[in-house]
C-alpha cells in the first residue's frame, strides 16, 4: 500500500470553531434550504476542487438517466490518491455497506448552511480518522478503488448540503453544473458551481504521486499521443504525476518535467496489481488466509479477480458477492458477506483465495469511460503485434462497456469483447477492474 502521511492540525486556520464533536459556523444562522443550494448556479465560486483526476462516469444521473446518489463518479486507476475538495474536519472514516471504504468531511458555511463531501468506494483509507482537520488538495483521505457497490475503480464523490438545525437525513446532494459523463476532470482544479454560504478558497498545490511504468512507453511533448515524441521511458521506471488530462499524465523525474504518457501504461502503488483466474468450480473465498477461515462466499470457475497481495499460499482478492454467492459471514465489513440490500444487491469486498484454486494471469477486465470507443486492427511490427490506428474494425458503443484485456503495449490494450478483438486506447478506461 502506498505510504501515507498526516499533516499538523489545522483548526486554527479553519473559518469555524471546533467544540468537542460539534462544529459550529462562526456566523451561522438557522435558515431554510433554497433549491438553488442543490441545483447549483453555473460558473465557479472557487469553493471546491476536484479530489482526484479521472473520467466522469456519472453525474447526479447515470448514463441513460437513472438517478445517482452522488454528485459525480470519477473513474481513475486503482490506488490513485484521493485528497479533500475543501478544508474541513473528518466526520466519518470507515467501512460502509454499500459505499465501501469511505470518508466524510464536514464544511460549515455562513448563512446557516452545512456542507459535507463524501469520498466512497475507496480501496483503503489514508491516515485519517474522525475529528481530523484536513486540507484541500493535500491531506490523504484514501485511494481510488471499487469496494462496496461498484463495477469498476472510481471515486464516488458527493457534495451534500443542509440548513443548520436540520438532521443529516435531510441533506440534499448538490448537482454540479457543466459536467457531463465521458469528460476528464483534473485533481486540484475548481469544481463548477456557486455553493451557498461558502467562501472562495485559494487554489491548492496538489501533491504529486508516484507511478511505475508497466510497459516501455513513449513520452509526448503535449497532452495528446499525436504530439511529437520526446523520449521513451522503460518498463519499471518510477515517475511523479504532476498534472493530468484526458487519461494522460504529465510526469517528472529528478525535478525535471519529462512530458505526457498514457495512464494505462502505468501502475500506482508499491507494485503493479496482478490478477488470478479461478480454476476450481466454484472456489471458496474465506475471511482469513487459513484452511479453517470462515467461508464468506464463492466465485465461479474462470472468473478473473484482482489481487492485493498474498499471505503464504493465499491470495488476497477482490470479489463481487451477491445473494447467490455469499457464505456464512455477516454482511458487514470489507471481508463480511453481502449486505441484504434488495434482490439485486451486491458488493465488492476482500477475501482470501487458496492458491491451489487459481492461477496467475496477465489478462484483466476493464471498462470504457467514453462512449463509442474505436477498436482498431493489429499489425505485425518486428515480429510483435501492434495497433493500427488507421484501420478501425469496430467500436465499444456504451460508456462503461466491459471487456477483457489480453495484451498491452505503450498504453494501448489488446482486447476481447464478445466476438470483437482488437486494440483500444487504454487511457480512455480506468484500467484494471
Amino acid at each position: 500500500m502506498p505510504a501515507t502521511h498526516r499533516r499538523a492540525p489545522l483548526a486554527a486556520a479553519l473559518p469555524f470553531a471546533v467544540l468537542g464533536s460539534l462544529i459550529v459556523a462562526t456566523d451561522a444562522a438557522t435558515a431554510a434550504l433554497p433549491e438553488r443550494c442543490v441545483t447549483v448556479d453555473g460558473g465557479t465560486g472557487r469553493q471546491f476542487v476536484w479530489p482526484v483526476g479521472g473520467w466522469v462516469s456519472a453525474t447526479h444521473q447515470y448514463p441513460g438517466g437513472a438517478p445517482h446518489d452522488g454528485s459525480a463518479d470519477l473513474g481513475a486507476p486503482h490506488l490513485t490518491p484521493v485528497r479533500p475538495a475543501r478544508d474541513g474536519v473528518v466526520r466519518e472514516a470507515g467501512w460502509s455497506d454499500p459505499g465501501g471504504w469511505r470518508v466524510v468531511v464536514e464544511h460549515p458555511a455562513a448563512g446557516g448552511y452545512l456542507h459535507r463531501t463524501v469520498y466512497g468506494q475507496l480501496t483503503a483509507l489514508g491516515d485519517v480518522k474522525a475529528g481530523d482537520a484536513v486540507r484541500a488538495g493535500d491531506s490523504l483521505l484514501g485511494y481510488v478503488g471499487r469496494t462496496g457497490r461498484a463495477d469498476a475503480p472510481h471515486l464516488h464523490f458527493a457534495i451534500r448540503v443542509r440548513a443548520a438545525g436540520e438532521p443529516v437525513n435531510a441533506e440534499r446532494t448538490a448537482v454540479i453544473p457543466d459536467v457531463s459523463t465521458g469528460t476528464w476532470v483534473e485533481a486540484g482544479r475548481f469544481v463548477p458551481g456557486v455553493y451557498c454560504g461558502l467562501g472562495s478558497v485559494a487554489e491548492p498545490v496538489v501533491q504529486p504521486f508516484a507511478v511505475t511504468t508497466v510497459d516501455d512507453v513513449t513520452v509526448h511533448a503535449g497532452p495528446d499521443v499525436q504530439t511529437d515524441p520526446v523520449g521513451t521511458l522503460p518498463a519499471g521506471a518510477t515517475v511523479l504525476v504532476v498534472r493530468s488530462t484526458d487519461g494522460l499524465y504529465q510526469v517528472s523525474a529528478d525535478g525535471r518535467t519529462l512530458g505526457w504518457i498514457p495512464h494505462s501504461a502505468t501502475a500506482t502503488g508499491a507494485a503493479p496489481l496482478t490478477g488470478v483466474r479461478v480454476t476450481a468450480a466454484p472456489a471458496t473465498v474465506r475471511g482469513a488466509p487459513e484452511p479453517d477461515g470462515e467461508p464468506i462466499g464463492s466465485v465461479p470457475a474462470e472468473a478473473i479477480l484482482t489481487t492485493f497481495g498474498h499471505s503464504g499460499r493465499w491470495w488476497r482478492v477482490q470479489w463481487q458477492c451477491d445473494r447467490t454467492t455469499t457464505g456464512t459471514a455477516a454482511g458487514t465489513g470489507d471481508t463480511g458477506g453481502c449486505p441484504a440490500a434488495g434482490p439485486d444487491g451486491f458488493a465488492v469486498k476482500y477475501g482470501w483465495l487458496n492458491m491451489a484454486e487459481a492461477v496467475r494471469v496477465d489478462g484483466f477486465v476493464a471498462r470504457t469511460r467514453r462512449a463509442g470507443l474505436p477498436v482498431y486492427a493489429g499489425r505485425t511490427v518486428d515480429g510483435a503485434e501492434r495497433p493500427d490506428p488507421g484501420l478501425q474494425v469496430g467500436a465499444l458503443t456504451g460508456e462503461g462497456t466491459a471487456f477483457t484485456v489480453v495484451g498491452t503495449w505503450n498504453g494501448w490494450y489488446l482486447i476481447q469483447a464478445g466476438t470483437l478483438t482488437g486494440w483500444v486506447a487504454g487511457w480512455y478506461t480506468a484500467g484494471r477492474q
